[in-house]
């Protein structure tokens, strides 16, 4: 469990195994997607998400999970995982590259975000 405010004082992000079809790959669930309002909380978020892309690097996380199904098509890749049959069938698997570009947007956002802010 990483400590990530920002999105709000208290969020929290988790880095945590899962197993399918007998192996383990290290799964990340950012605690809050949702931009804040005020520029001192994007400052923290923009600061929390640098550091948590760092932990995912360094954990070698591969799957993507949500905090809130509504977001992502959640519910349709939760149901599209009883039909997975391979973890590159399985919509929260994302791969070392598709992490990154995943993280990479969440900080485009908030640096977009923060530049609005500013102006």
């Amino acid at each position: 469990m990483h400590i990530t405010p920002g999105h709000s004082p208290g969020c929290v992000s988790f880095i945590f195994p899962v197993k399918t079809q007998g192996k383990t790959y290290m799964a990340a669930q950012w605690g809050g997607t949702g931009i804040p309002k005020s520029i001192e909380n994007k400052i923290q978020y923009k600061s929390s998400l640098e550091h948590f892309t760092q932990y995912c690097h360094d954990n070698n996380v591969v799957v993507e999970t949500t905090a809130h199904l509504f977001a992502d098509n959640g519910y349709a890749k939760l149901n599209n995982v009883v039909n997975s049959t391979s973890i590159e069938n399985n919509p929260f698997y994302l791969g070392q590259k598709g992490m990154d570009d995943y993280l990479h947007k969440l900080s485009l956002e908030i640096d977009n975000a923060i530049a609005n802010s500013i102006k």
